[in-house]
C-alpha cells in the first residue's frame, strides 16, 4: 500500500482503513499524523477513538481527553469523549457531555438516538422519554425511535404506554419475531392479562418450540397464575436443555419448600461462578437466601443475602447507575412544597364534584414490602372494584413538575402544573374506565405514590389513600431480601433502609395532616385479626364487602409481579420475622431507634 505522508492524507487514509475494520493499520497512520503535528487535537482524538475501539480503553480515553483539553469548544471531540465514557459504563458523565454539545446537533436524529439511549442508561428517565417523543415526531416510521420510547415508558412505570410503543415497532415490521412475542407477553404479564400473555407465548412456541426466553416466560406465567406443577415441568425442561439456566433454577427454588441437595448445589456453584454475568449470579443468590430462610437456616440465609446485595451494588456500579439517598430525601421535601395546600385548593376548583366521572381511585401507599400487595388484593376483592397493580401512570408528569421546580422555581412549576391537570386527569380516568369497565373503584399500589400523594390528590379530588403501617424492622428485613430496581437502591444497605423508612414515615405523617382522604391500615393488626381489619378497611374506603375477599388463592385478581407473594394464606408469621435476625439487623435497628 502506498501512503501519502501529508497530514491530511494520513488522516483520510486512516479513516478509510478504520471504516473497513483495519484498526491496527489505521492506528499506525494516526500515530504518523500526530508525529507530523504534535499535539494536534484532531489527530489525538482519532487516535484515541481507534485505540479505544481496539480494546486499549485507558490509553484511548486519555488521548480523547487530551484533544478536548486542547480544543474545549470543538463539539466533535467532546461528543467522542461522551461516546467513550458511555461505552466505559460512565453514563452520568457521558450524558453531561452530550448535554453540552446538544445545541450543535439539534437536527441530527442519530445524535438524538444516542442522547436518548445514554439518558436511559444514566437513569434520566424523563429526558429519555422527551427525546424519544421528539424522535418519533420527526421519524414516525423509525423502529429504533419507538423502541427507545418503549424503554423510556417502561422506566417511568407506564407499562401500558411501553407496550403500545413496542406494539408499534411490530407494526412497522413484516412480522413479529420470537423476541417480539416474548416482549409482548411480558408486558401483558405486568398488565395482569395472563390470557393475552399465554397467547403470545403459545404463538411463539408453535413456530419456535425450543426458544428459551419463551419457555422461561411460560414458566413464570404458570407460576404467577398458581399453576405450580406446570411451572415446575417447564423449569425442568429448561434445565435439561441447559443445566445452568438461571430462570429455571430460581423458579424451582421458589417453588420447593425443601429444595434437594442437587438443586442447592447447582445454584450455589452458579452463584460462585465469576465467569457468569453478575445479574445472573445475584438473581440466584437472592433466591437461595429466601430458600434458606424458609428452611429456617437463618445464619446461612443472612450470609447469602449479604452476598447478593453486594453483587447487586456492584452490578449497578458497573452499569453506571447511582442511588443517592440525599437526592431522594430532597425530592420528597420538594414534593411537599410544590403540592401544598394552596396548590391543591386551586386544583380542586378545576374539578367540580358533579363533573367527576368514572371509577374512584384508591391509592395504596407505603414503602416497598410493607404489605401493599396484600392490601391491594383485599380491596380488589370488594364488589365492583378492580386492582391495577403498580400502574403509576401519572408519575412521569409528577417527576417532570419536580424537575421544573428545581430548574425554574416552585411558582413557575405550579403554574404549568395547574394548566396540565385537567388533560392528565381526563386521560387517566378514561384509561381506568377502559381497564376496569363497570367498576366503581380502582386500586393502584405503586410505592412511589407516597411522596406523590399531594400531586395525586390535586389530580383526583375524590381519591382515597390507604397508608400501610407495619413494623419497620420487618419491612427493612423484607427489603434487604429483595432485588429491587435502582430507585430503591437503599434496599442494599441496612442503614440506608432505616433512613428511607424514616423519610417515608415523615412523608406519610405530612400528607395525613394535609386534608387528604387518608386511611391508615396496620398490617400487623390485620394478620392478627384478618376479617375484622379487612371489613374495617373496606368500609373506610366506601366499598361493598364480598365474602370472597379473604380467600387465599386468587392470583388473577391483581396485577404486578407481587401476585404470588400475596396469593397464599394469611399467616401471623408474616409479622415478627425480623426477630430471627436480631443480631444481624442491629445496624438497621440502632438507626431506627436513633
Amino acid at each position: 500500500m502506498t501512503t501519502n505522508n501529508s497530514f491530511d492524507s494520513l488522516i483520510d487514509e486512516g479513516l478509510a482503513l478504520q471504516g473497513r475494520g483495519n484498526l491496527s493499520a489505521a492506528i499506525d497512520l494516526f500515530i504518523q499524523a500526530e508525529k507530523l503535528r504534535p499535539g494536534d487535537a484532531e489527530a489525538l482524538c482519532l487516535l484515541g477513538m481507534a485505540e479505544f475501539t481496539s480494546g486499549k480503553h485507558d490509553a484511548g480515553l486519555e488521548k480523547i481527553k487530551q484533544s478536548v483539553a486542547l480544543e474545549p469548544s470543538e463539539p466533535r471531540f467532546l461528543m467522542q469523549l461522551a461516546i467513550a465514557m458511555g461505552q466505559s459504563g460512565n453514563h452520568q458523565e457521558s450524558l453531561s457531555h452530550l448535554k453540552t454539545v446538544a445545541p450543535h446537533f439539534q437536527s441530527d436524529t442519530q445524535f438524538g438516538k444516542l442522547y436518548a439511549q445514554t439518558a436511559l442508561n444514566a437513569g434520566a428517565k424523563n429526558e429519555a422519554l422527551h427525546v424519544s417523543r421528539m424522535l418519533i415526531q420527526a421519524m414516525p416510521q423509525d423502529i429504533e425511535s419507538w423502541h427507545l420510547n418503549s424503554k423510556a415508558c417502561f422506566q417511568i412505570n407506564d407499562i401500558t404506554a411501553a407496550k403500545n410503543a413496542y406494539a408499534q415497532t411490530i407494526k412497522l415490521k413484516p412480522s413479529a419475531s420470537a423476541e417480539d412475542m416474548v416482549a409482548m407477553a411480558r408486558y401483558d404479564m405486568q398488565l395482569n392479562d395472563p390470557e393475552a400473555a399465554f397467547s403470545w407465548i403459545q404463538n411463539c412456541l408453535s413456530s419456535n418450540p425450543g426458544f428459551v426466553p419463551a419457555l422461561e416466560t411460560q414458566a413464570r406465567l404458570f407460576l404467577y397464575t398458581g399453576k405450580a406443577e406446570e411451572a415446575k415441568d417447564v423449569a425442568q425442561k429448561l434445565l435439561k436443555m441447559a443445566s445452568d439456566n438461571v430462570a429455571a433454577i430460581c423458579i424451582l427454588l421458589e417453588l420447593e419448600n425443601s429444595p434437594g441437595d442437587d438443586l442447592l448445589s447447582t445454584a450455589q456453584k452458579l452463584s460462585d461462578d465469576t465467569s457468569k454475568p453478575l445479574f445472573e449470579r445475584k438473581a440466584v443468590l437472592y433466591e437461595l437466601a429466601r430458600s434458606y430462610d424458609r428452611a429456617q437456616d437463618f445464619k446461612k440465609a443472612f450470609a447469602t443475602i449479604e452476598a447478593a446485595n453486594q453483587l447487586s451494588i456492584q452490578h449497578r456500579v458497573n452499569k453506571g447507575e447511582v442511588f443517592d439517598p440525599a437526592v431522594a430525601h430532597a425530592r420528597a421535601l420538594l414534593a411537599k412544597t410544590v403540592f401544598d395546600s394552596e396548590f391543591r385548593i386551586k386544583a380542586a376548583s378545576l374539578f367540580p364534584a358533579d363533573a367527576i366521572k368514572g371509577p374512584r381511585p384508591i391509592f395504596v401507599v407505603g414503602p416497598p414490602r410493607s404489605g401493599t400487595s396484600l392490601t391491594e388484593k383485599l380491596l380488589s376483592g370488594a364488589l365492583h372494584t378492580s386492582g391495577l397493580g403498580e400502574r403509576g401512570a401519572t408519575l412521569q408528569h409528577f417527576n417532570q413538575i419536580l424537575d421544573e421546580a428545581e430548574l425554574n422555581g416552585v411558582q413557575e412549576a405550579q403554574e404549568h402544573a395547574l394548566k396540565a391537570l385537567p388533560s392528565i386527569a381526563e386521560t387517566e380516568r378514561n384509561n381506568w374506565a377502559a381497564l376496569a369497565p363497570d367498576c366503581s373503584a380502582v386500586v393502584d399500589k405503586t410505592p412511589a405514590h407516597l411522596e406523590a400523594s399531594g400531586w395525586l390528590a390535586s389530580l383526583f379530588p375524590d381519591a382515597i389513600f390507604v397508608n400501610l403501617q407495619r413494623d419497620p424492622r420487618d419491612v427493612g428485613l423484607s427489603c434487604f431480601f429483595q432485588d429491587m430496581p435502582t430507585e430503591y437502591g437503599y434496599c442494599n444497605d441496612l442503614v440506608q433502609i432505616a433512613d428511607a423508612l424514616d423519610t417515608a414515615s415523615e412523608t406519610a405523617k405530612h400528607w395525613n395532616k394535609s386534608e387528604l382522604h387518608w386511611v391508615n391500615f396496620d398490617y400487623d393488626s390485620f394478620v392478627s385479626d384478618p376479617e375484622k381489619q379487612a371489613r374495617n378497611l373496606v368500609s373506610a374506603c366506601g366499598l361493598e364487602w364480598d365474602d370472597a375477599i379473604l380467600e387465599t388463592a386468587r392470583p388473577n385478581t391483581m396485577k404486578g409481579l407481587s401476585a404470588l407473594a400475596a396469593s397464599g394464606a394469611i399467616h401471623s408469621r408474616r409479622s415478627g420475622r425480623w426477630s430471627n435476625y436480631r443480631e444481624e439487623l442491629l445496624p438497621l435497628i440502632q438507626k431506627l431507634e436513633s
